[in-house]
């Protein structure tokens, strides 16, 4: 098997700006997308807010604060259309992996991440194990400089701005699919001997979003 990178930006709607967005990733996997200002978008958003701060989460100030709830709302309207029923606080029961991934306690056929940065949170519902990170391009060559120590070799001979978010959104969706997260080196994983996984990549306004699924063999 060899890496495979899908370029998925013919199935983003047109729209200008993109406030709230599902993007059916493959048979298996859905994706969600939400500007945190704009949550209402979310269809049913009144009625995820009770259930939303059950779940618990860390933030830092007031806008990790939005980003968290947002993730959190796109996660419940998913896991809604998902099992094509109201859920209900049993439904949302989490424990964490070794490296702290979630789960859910009481659906262990359906697989969830969720990402955010700047003014955007993402959502993926599957019934395989699935990662995502989406990222703010819209950086100075001197803000990514400490995130290069995160390459390898080779790839640090990849300089553009580009290229960088490129590598670094698959490695994050990958390393988060596999439950490992940032406890695991990134220098010693190098993007183009990965063989196991699919990447679907699209880019819009000033993000990059990684959505990674592993490779089913029939």
């Amino acid at each position: 098997m060899v890496m495979n990178i899908v370029d998925i930006n013919n199935r983003i709607a047109k729209k200008t700006p993109l406030l709230y967005e599902e993007i059916l990733i493959s048979s298996d996997t859905v994706l969600y997308i939400v500007e945190i200002n704009n949550l209402k978008m979310i269809p049913d958003f009144d009625r995820y807010i009770s259930l939303a701060n059950k779940i618990k989460s860390n933030y830092k100030n007031e806008k990790s604060l939005l980003q968290s709830l947002a993730g959190k709302c796109l996660l419940l309207h998913g896991l809604e259309k998902r099992m094509n029923k109201r859920i209900s606080e049993d439904d949302i029961m989490m424990e964490k992996l070794e490296h702290g991934k979630p789960y859910l306690v009481n659906h262990r056929d359906i697989e969830f991440n969720i990402s955010h940065s700047g003014d955007f949170a993402i959502c993926s519902i599957s019934m395989h194990s699935t990662g995502v990170d989406i990222e703010n391009t819209d950086r100075k060559n001197t803000d990514i400089l400490p995130l290069k120590k995160t390459f390898t070799c080779k790839e640090r001979e990849k300089y553009n701005l580009e290229d960088f978010f490129r590598i670094w959104v698959m490695k994050e969706s990958y390393l988060k699919m596999k439950g490992t997260g940032l406890s695991y080196d990134m220098t010693k994983l190098e993007t183009d001997e990965i063989n196991d996984v699919n990447f679907y990549l699209f880019n819009f306004d000033k993000y990059i979003v990684s959505v990674s699924e592993p490779i089913i063999c029939e």
